[in-house]
């Protein structure tokens, strides 16, 4: 019943034999001819032929999938600032596994994103059981949905099919309704894509149909057949017939016409170099890129900004286009998926985990997670875990590297450091880390010393220049870096930072290539300024 409500039943449009429709209403001829959505070219823009333009689908596809990819969890609060995944909150299952009885999440949330792209609105209905706990999440049609208030509320009218046929609106409160919406002037609907996009859109299917019609007839699309006075109308109508026979359609491309007894051809047609089709269409993607506020490159275009990596592109991709419609998700499911109580103590929130579209290469995610444990903020289980392996079975993968002990003296230490401060799984001497290095004068928010804090930056900009050139990078390196040295001392007194910085930078060279070490370089130096290092 509720999947027949709520937008999983067939949508039934509007016919001529539809009784609802007025033949003396003006926009039902529009609804049924499409003569409200014509662009300026001439073409007609329904959400249905928006999607018949590549660039369109494509970036719908792109950015419905990839939310919808993206785990959405419901998260609790610790008391010491911890988090975890509450997988007993009513609104998990049905945000992360199933949303209704026949949706799974990925497809659920992939609907609510094409609805959302399209039209910049999506509507979900809550179905909530006695206790008003959330059982069912059901998209609403958002060509069938409008926002009314009466006494002050605000209720979304959505209109309804039923299997027999029979129309019914129904009004339901706006704390039933996941809305949403993107750009918007009044603070209640988005503002209509498809009216913003209309024109650029119709341009770019103007220019696919003139490219497919002049593929379907050849070279001389268009033209004049000139005959010489005195032809009978018999044989203009054969000479037309043999010259389309012969010279239209995919079998004739390129051949030579012959045309006898004094007849002539003139073409009216324009070449797609002439008419700049290629350039037309070319920008028409652009457009939609910006529409969809997506780099060009996404859509197969060259693009002005290049980025040093894969993850760097994905950050930014994230940032630019994604966040958004996540924070949009996530704000309503916080405000209508929460309990008041949850909402008032702050308990839990919502949010995607978007470490698949980050996740490094191998590399730097080796040398990540070697940082990681020889700092101490990641145990060996927790690495494995990240790469979906089992925990360690000697029992020590839960052990974390105690870095102030580990500095001191005495006994064994987790991670392998022993009194005689040699790794006593590879007999190396280790460095002295940089979580060591913060324990000289600690400020409070970031357990580092506004000098550290200093040479840690001016070390991490050099590196960076220097990485440009691999052999001026390792001239810099096998120096040790002595200015930076110099500084360390005079600031914070020691210089065991620039030893942890020079030792992680030998391995950054020594597996790196000269291509990839200013990315390489770029990852590790960040580590290091983020003071999780």
């Amino acid at each position: 019943m509720l999947a027949e409500l709520f937008g999983l039943a067939r949508e039934h449009r509007a016919t001529l034999e539809n009784p609802r429709v007025s033949l003396q209403d003006p926009n039902a001829w529009n609804d049924l001819y499409g003569g409200h959505n014509e662009s300026a070219s001439g073409i007609c823009v329904s959400p249905d032929k928006a999607l018949s333009f590549p660039p369109v689908w494509q970036a719908v596809s792109l950015i419905s999938g990839d939310i919808a990819k993206l785990p959405l969890y419901p998260y609790r609060r610790g008391d010491d600032d911890t988090r975890t995944v509450d997988n007993r909150h009513p609104s998990y299952y049905l945000v992360c596994r199933m949303a209704n009885e026949e949706l799974t999440a990925f497809d659920f949330w992939r609907n609510v994103m094409v609805h959302a792209l399209i039209w910049n609105n999506a509507y979900v209905f809550i179905a909530r059981n006695n206790r008003t706990d959330p059982v069912g999440l059901y998209n609403l049609l958002p060509d069938r949905t409008t926002i009314e208030r009466k006494d002050g509320q605000c209720y979304y009218v959505t209109e309804v099919t039923f299997g027999d046929g029979r129309h019914k609106t129904v009004p339901i409160p706006s704390a039933d309704v996941l809305h949403i919406r993107g750009l918007s002037v009044d603070g209640l609907a988005g503002v209509q894509l498809l009216e913003a996009a209309r024109d650029s859109w119709g341009l770019g299917l103007a220019a696919q149909g003139f490219a497919s019609k002049f593929f379907k007839h050849g070279v001389r699309v268009g033209g004049i057949l000139e005959l010489p006075i005195g032809t009978t109308p018999n044989n203009a109508k054969q000479l037309e017939e043999g010259f389309r026979k012969y010279h239209e359609g995919e079998e004739n491309w390129f051949k030579t016409a012959i045309l006898r007894d004094g007849a002539k051809f003139h073409s009216t047609s324009v070449a797609p170099n002439d008419g700049q089709m290629n350039e037309t269409r070319e920008q028409q993607v652009r457009d939609t890129a910006r529409l969809f506020n997506l780099a060009p490159s996404r859509l197969g275009l060259a693009d002005s900004v290049s980025y040093n990596s894969k993850t760097e592109d994905n950050q930014s991709y994230l940032d630019s286009t994604l966040s958004p419609w996540m924070a949009a998700i996530c704000a309503q499911c916080w405000a209508k998926l929460l309990s008041a109580n949850q909402q008032m103590a702050d308990t839990h929130y919502f949010e995607h985990n978007t470490s698949s579209l980050l996740k490094m290469n191998q590399l730097l995610r080796s040398q990540s997670y070697a940082i990681g444990i020889r700092n101490g903020w990641m145990s060996p289980n927790e690495v494995r875990k990240a790469e979906n392996m089992p925990p360690r079975e000697d029992g020590q993968g839960d052990d974390f590297v105690d870095v102030k002990a580990a500095n001191g003296a005495g006994g064994m230490k987790p991670g392998g450091v022993g009194d005689s401060g040699q790794n006593q799984n590879t007999g190396d001497s280790p460095a002295t880390t940089p979580a060591d290095a913060g324990n000289v004068s600690d400020s409070p928010q970031s357990g580092r010393s506004i000098e550290l804090d200093r040479v840690v930056f001016n070390v991490a900009s050099r590196a960076r220049h220097k990485a440009k050139n691999s052999r001026a990078f390792l001239e810099w390196l096998d120096g040790n870096l002595a200015s930076h040295r110099t500084e360390a001392i005079q600031q914070v007194g020691e210089d065991s930072i620039i030893d942890a910085i020079v030792t992680d930078l030998q391995q950054v060279a020594s597996t790196a290539t000269a291509d990839q070490l200013p990315v390489h370089v770029d990852a590790l130096m960040s580590l290091y300024e983020s003071g999780v290092k």
